[in-house]
């Protein structure tokens, strides 16, 4: 059971404690979370159902406002890593699978739309393989200058961010 998540993110304030980033349950045993750990300026990469379930805040790492972030957050091969700009910041040992979940994945919000995110998300991806620490440093580009947002066909729903579904989207 391996995950490989990358995104950038960049926050204007805080709204909520535990303020997701991406998500698929990550609460109730079930699921993973990239978030704000509780109402700190730390990040954290919850995996529930692994031996290291809830040892998930990066003390040693603070989220800067208003600045974009490049995470990439690996599992598998017994390890749980989470990288930012291409600086490994987590490394700790972690063994079992995460436990299944059939909540669709949400972008800016936990599971029912809670913990909803402040600020940018882009670029996100999901991989069902463990990247190697390697491949997660040498996926941060050295930008010039931060992402542009594009435009979308869709917009962060206030009250529950954006949820992902297997359905594709059809133009109206």
């Amino acid at each position: 059971n391996n995950l490989t998540i990358h995104l950038w993110v960049r926050r204007d304030g805080w709204r909520e404690n535990w303020q997701g980033f991406l998500s698929k349950r990550g609460e109730g045993g079930q699921g993973w979370q990239l978030r704000r750990s509780n109402n700190t300026n730390n990040p954290s990469f919850t995996l529930r159902g692994t031996t290291a379930d809830d040892e998930s805040r990066i003390s040693n790492y603070t989220i800067a406002n208003n600045t974009w972030i490049h995470f990439v957050a690996a599992y598998g091969d017994g390890l749980r890593r989470v990288y930012a700009d291409g600086v490994e910041i987590q490394n700790i040992g972690d063994g079992q699978p995460i436990l299944p979940t059939d909540y669709t994945v949400r972008i800016g919000a936990r599971d029912g739309g809670s913990g909803r995110h402040r600020g940018d998300i882009d670029e996100v991806r999901i991989e069902n393989i463990a990247r190697s620490a390697e491949w997660a440093k040498a996926s941060y580009p050295p930008f010039l200058e931060a992402p542009v947002p594009l435009e979308h066909p869709f917009s962060f729903h206030t009250d529950c961010g954006v949820v992902l579904s297997s359905e594709r989207w059809r133009p109206a």
